[in-house]
């Protein structure tokens, strides 16, 4: 069973989540299918010296 189906993450939920949790290509290709698109990079200095998103 996939880790975001599993009970103990819905513990301290309220509400159903508003989003959906991707993996990075289905990311990418979601992204770049949308030209108006735009990415705000929010991470910290040392997050973003540490790699690519």
């Amino acid at each position: 069973m996939p880790l975001k189906d599993q009970a103990v993450f819905h513990l301290f939920r309220k509400n159903a989540k508003k989003y959906d949790d991707l993996t990075g290509s289905t990311f990418k290709k979601e992204f770049e299918s949308k030209p108006t698109a735009i990415l705000i990079d929010v991470r910290r200095p040392s997050e973003f010296s540490a790699g690519t998103l």
